[in-house]
């Protein structure tokens, strides 16, 4: 379980057109990422 301040571990995801997108991408460069989890409420 991960807790406040820790590091989240590297994922890969698929763009909309399909192309493999990681987290280490998104922080190319010094920018930062923000991960918002949706849960299915239906």
């Amino acid at each position: 379980m991960l807790e406040a301040g820790d590091r989240a571990p590297e994922f890969t995801l698929r763009a909309v057109n399909g192309t493999p997108y990681g987290l280490r991408d998104a922080l190319e460069g010094g920018h930062h990422a923000l991960l918002v989890f949706l849960r299915h409420l239906g």
